[in-house]
């Protein structure tokens, strides 16, 4: 069983600002030590991770007991059986994964059932209809068309169209099941010193940027700005 990083650190930060009264200078400080790549889920083995555990929960008890408590009791128990030791033993989960790709294909499948209950073998039909159109569009990223591109990682694979319908109905079919099928390497990166930013699969990190995002003719802070349509 997996558990969403992004809401465990939402549910961490509530409890901190509404339950402790943490302020937000030391919030930020502890949930980074729990899911930033130096701190909790950074950790590489079991070894690292209890000892980051350790060092953690000293933070949290000089904070607020009740906060401590709270950590030893959810936070550090949900972190470790739902996020950390899934990904040791399975290679393909994330360092962070989240539930965004289940929530999107939430999104589809209701679309797809008009956002009103099936019978069973209605819904099982619906279902495999989606599955199954997802499979043929993932099939025409091989040749470049479609809905998806191929990543980087799976280049090797891409075909141009011509190559494509070249190739026998039995030969289209095992190379794509050589492209499903295959895994690429994940090197390790140097840690980067200072601010960063991490990709949500814990593999690309980037220098952090000095400015916040703002709107055209934006003044005020994203918190106090109020969109104006402008009259032309």
């Amino acid at each position: 069983m997996l558990l969403c990083v992004q809401h465990l650190k939402d549910n961490a930060i509530d409890y901190m600002r509404n339950k402790c009264g943490v302020q937000q200078s030391v919030r930020t400080r502890l949930v980074d030590m729990l899911f930033s790549d130096h701190g909790l889920l950074g950790a590489n083995d079991s070894v690292a991770f209890q000892q980051q555990a350790t060092t953690v929960a000293a933070e949290f008890q000089a904070v607020s007991a009740t906060l401590a408590d709270h950590f030893s009791k959810h936070i550090e128990p949900s972190l470790r059986q739902f996020v950390f030791e899934p990904r040791l033993s399975n290679q393909w989960v994330r360092r962070r994964w989240t539930n965004n790709g289940c929530e999107s294909i939430n999104h589809i499948l209701k679309l797809a059932i008009d956002w009103r209950p099936r019978r069973m073998p209605d819904l099982v039909d619906c279902l495999y209809k989606v599955v199954d159109m997802q499979m043929a569009d993932l099939r025409r990223a091989l040749h470049s068309h479609g809905n998806y591109t191929v990543a980087a990682a799976f280049s090797r694979f891409v075909l141009t169209i011509d190559q494509w319908n070249d190739m026998q109905p039995s030969e289209r079919d095992s190379h794509f099941q050589a492209f499903l099928s295959f895994w690429p390497r994940v090197q390790q990166q140097q840690p980067v010193v200072g601010k960063t930013v991490t990709s949500s699969n814990g593999i690309l990190t980037v220098a952090a940027s000095p400015r916040i995002a703002r709107k055209p003719g934006q003044r005020k802070r994203p918190r106090n700005e109020r969109t104006q349509q402008r009259h032309v």
